[in-house]
Order: C-alpha cells, then structure tokens, then sequence
C-alpha cells in the first residue's frame, strides 16, 4: 500500500490535520500512530548503521534538490505534459525533526523546472528553453520576484519535433567560477546509427554543457559531445566538474544489444573537452558515423550498465557518513525506460543508489550499489525511482524520487 499522495498540497502551514482514520486497499482500518516508514525499511536495502525514511512528501514529481542558507530544501520538477505549469517547492523543517513541515509552492508558469541551484541568496532555476534567477529567494517564499535571465535554450516544441519526446528537461548546478552550468540533451531520442546521424545537423546547442554568467550572459559552450547529461557536481577539492550521462539505445528489442551502449560518468576538468556523441557512445562507434570521429574524443570516468539511466550525482561532503565516504560521489540511478515489457525490455538496471569511489587521481576507483530495493515488479509498474541527491548539513542524504512523489532522508546511526 502507498501512503496517501497529496497533490495541490499546501501552500504555508505549521501543523498539518487529517482524518484519525484511515483504510488500506482491502479496508481494514490503519493505526494513525504506526510508523510510516516500516514499509520503506523494510524494502530498500542499506549498509550496516544507514537508515532511511521519508523527509518530504504529498510532492508532485520532485526532481533536482538544492539548499539555502537558512535551511530551505528547494525542489525542481518535471511536468511530462505539454502546457502544463508545475512549481518548484520550498520545503521547511521548522521544528527539527528531519520531516518537513511546510511546503512552499513557487510558480511562475514554469512548464518544468527541472533544474535548481542556489548560491549566496539566489535561487537559479532551468525550465525547459529559459533561465530564472530569485533573488533574496528565502526572505520572500510567499512572494517571490523570478527575473528572466535567458530564454535562448532549446524549447521543447524544438526537441518535441524531432522524436515524439525529445530532450527538454536540464539539470543546472552553479559552479565554483561563479558561473552557471545546464546540461542540454541531444534533440534526438532513441536509436543509434540514424538517429544520432542526425545530431550532427543541429545547432551549436544540443549535446553539449553550457555555462553562463549569472546574469545571463556570456553563454558559451563548455563541454561537447554528451547525450543528454542529468546529473553534475563540482569536485569539493579540485573544483572539476563530474556528470552523469545517459546513452541511447541499440535496437531495444533485440536482446543481443539490450547492454550496449553503457551509460556513463565523465569529468571535465577544462572547458572544450568532447565525451563522443554521435560518434561514440561510450567506447562503442557509432555504427553509421563512428568511423568519421574526429580525434581526441574522451572516453567515460566510468561506465554503468546500459539503461540504468543515472541521474543526479552528488560528492559526500558531510561528517556524519564514515570516512571511507567521504568525497566519494553517490548516483540516483533512475532505471529502465518504463515501457510495457517485451524479451528483451522485461530486464531491469538501475533503479538504486551507487556511489563511486575515486582514486588520488581524481578518477574512479571501485563502483558499489549502496541503496538497492527500489524497484518492486517491473519496469512497467515502478513505485520508486531515485532521481538527485543533497547533503545536509547534519551530513544525511536527501534523495528525490519523482515516481513516489516523495523525498527520501538516509542517514547513519551505527
């Protein structure tokens, strides 16, 4: 049974009220004082001392997670239907408990507000083709002043009109050179070979990480060559930027390739570095185009299993996990395309939380699933899906997942 999804929930309140009781599916009455999370626990599988249960809930398809200085959980979202608007939360904890207690609605007829960041008072914000700013955000939660700041990212009427469902939704983190950093995905959705052909004839925007000034200018390209990158994170050390990066398919309904290509981790140390798409797709050439890559292609940080579809990524930077974790970077993999599945698509990956350990190098050094469990069923019924990732300031990890509607804390008490 899923505890009760409250959508439209509310706007500003200190005390939340509901009925005393409550039926499962089957009708038998429910204790009111029973523990919510024994269902979680008892499904999502940790290491020895970690915990989790759920910080945030009644969200609609919570997706990339910021902090402010004054303790505000701000939430991105992805709203799947065209013209619809969808709000990025601010989420408050006022009485300690590690639950939050007040849900804040920002809109600003955002359609989605995937990406969120925040730095010294200001709230950035990437939907779809434009880039907001709030300034002073966490002075004025109930009235907020978003300012435009780009509107040149590609539209989703622009990816849209390529495949069915391009790749309009774009993580954006704010980097430590003060400038911000949005991932924009090819315009090209499934298959290699023909479809990746065709990226080569769209513009200077698609399959690439670019960064700007936080005033909106100064636009300019900073990575090439990646598929559609969810997931980015600033080493707390060196400062180089780490992403996650989703592969295409091979033919999906063939289960000799279900496996190829993988998806992966890159780092960027250096702006104007190309990660291969079109023509690679991890280590793997196109089987079109491949054989006119240019010189000079990097090859992925790692490689994760094909389709297991990694999302956010987060370095550990607080005290409370043990030290082997600290500053290793932790995944949401999101899983499997969810489709109806066939022979080959009824195979799942993903759907977990990984964390990667690196090297003095900077590079990875050993891959290990650390919270696994989520997915019960197949991927055509999920009823959980990781999706970013935050530290707080107690050194607990929040994890979005935009298929429970929830926000998840994980933390350790050995």
């Amino acid at each position: 049974m899923k505890w009760p999804r409250r959508p439209g929930f509310l706007l500003l309140a200190a005390a939340l009220s509901y009925a005393s009781l409550s039926c499962d599916d089957d009708g038998a009455v429910l204790d009111p004082n029973a523990d919510p999370d024994a269902a979680l626990r008892a499904q999502i599988s940790l290491p020895d001392g970690f915990k989790i249960h759920v910080y945030a809930d009644g969200l609609i398809r919570p997706r990339s997670l910021a902090l402010g200085d004054s303790g505000t959980v701000f939430a991105g979202t992805y709203f799947f239907t065209p013209g619809a608007t969808s709000p990025v939360y601010a989420l408050r904890d006022e009485d300690g408990d590690n639950r939050v207690d007040v849900i804040i609605e920002i809109r600003n007829s955002f359609n989605s507000p995937n990406g969120v960041d925040y730095h010294a008072g200001t709230l950035f914000i990437s939907d779809e083709d434009r880039v907001f700013r709030i300034d002073d955000v966490e002075a004025n939660l109930l009235n907020p002043n978003p300012v435009l700041l780009y509107d040149g990212l590609p539209s989703r009427v622009e990816t849209d009109s390529a495949t069915r469902v391009g790749h309009f939704w774009r993580p954006l983190r704010y980097g430590p050179d003060d400038k911000i950093y949005i991932g924009v995905g090819t315009r090209w959705s499934f298959l290699v070979g023909a479809h990746t052909a065709n990226d080569l004839n769209d513009d200077w925007r698609y399959s690439t990480i670019v960064r700007m000034n936080p005033d909106g200018s100064g636009v300019e390209v900073y990575a090439n060559g990646v598929r559609n990158s969810m997931g980015m994170d600033f080493h707390p050390e060196t400062g180089d930027l780490y992403f996650t990066d989703n592969g295409p398919s091979w033919p999906f309904d063939d289960p000799r390739f279900y496996d190829i290509p993988p998806d992966e981790l890159n780092r960027a140390p250096a702006p104007g570095m190309d990660f291969g798409f079109p023509y690679i797709h991890g280590r793997l050439p196109d089987p079109l185009i491949g054989g006119a890559a240019p010189a000079g292609l990097i090859p992925p940080a790692h490689e994760f299993e094909g389709h297991t579809a990694p999302l956010g990524m987060r370095f550990y930077t607080g005290d409370m996990f043990p030290e082997e974790y600290h500053n290793a970077i932790f995944v949401a993999e999101h899983g499997t395309e969810a489709t109806t599945p066939t022979t080959s698509r009824s195979q799942v990956s993903g759907d977990r939380i990984s964390v990667i350990k690196l090297g003095a190098d900077g590079m990875p050094a050993s891959y290990e699933v650390f919270a696994d469990g989520f997915l019960t069923g197949t991927n055509a019924t999920y009823t959980r899906r990781p999706v970013d990732l935050l530290v707080l300031p107690d050194g607990s990890l929040l994890v979005s997942d935009d298929e429970e509607w929830v926000i998840y804390r994980i933390y350790y008490e050995p």
